[in-house]
């Protein structure tokens, strides 16, 4: 305990036990609980450092192109990014891609099929979906490839 005392170190993890363990044999141990409100302002905090900075290597979204839903994962993505939470930025912006896929597809066969069901669509799975806009030459060959090695390598 002293040597890691003595190198800074403010935090360990152990299990229950042995911190109780540790106290009984007279280690300096303390315990600090830090209220909901001391935590998020830290949290906000130390995840405002640099946010602007990648906030604006963000593009604005094209107003021509989103829907409601397109908006809002967008903005998820923004302030997820902007904030530093990028897992929560890497799900969003897939969920996006596949609701893109999804609409243009919907887009697509609802010219041809006026009663056409979106639920058709939410049922597909990535993979399938690709194959779907390319069958609709909605996408290039080079374009089914990329999708397809996103799907395989890095999605799944």
């Amino acid at each position: 305990m002293d040597s890691l005392i003595k190198n800074g170190t403010t935090v360990i993890v152990a299990s229950p036990k042995t911190i109780q363990d540790m106290k009984d044999s007279g280690s300096p141990i303390e315990e600090k609980f830090i209220t909901y409100e001391e935590y998020l302002s830290e949290l906000l905090t130390e995840r405002q450092k640099g946010a602007l900075d990648r906030l604006k290597k963000l593009p604005l979204i094209d107003q021509s192109v989103a829907d409601g839903v397109v908006t809002e994962i967008y903005g998820e993505i923004r302030s997820s990014y902007a904030l530093g939470f990028f897992t929560s930025t890497i799900v969003n912006s897939v969920l996006l891609l596949e609701y893109a896929m999804r609409l243009a597809l919907y887009i697509h066969r609802i010219k041809a099929y006026p009663k056409y069901q979106w639920e058709v669509l939410e049922r597909m799975a990535m993979k399938k979906l690709i194959s779907q806009m390319k069958k609709a030459n909605l996408i290039t060959e080079e374009q089914e490839k990329a999708l397809k090695e996103f799907n395989d390598t890095l999605r799944d």
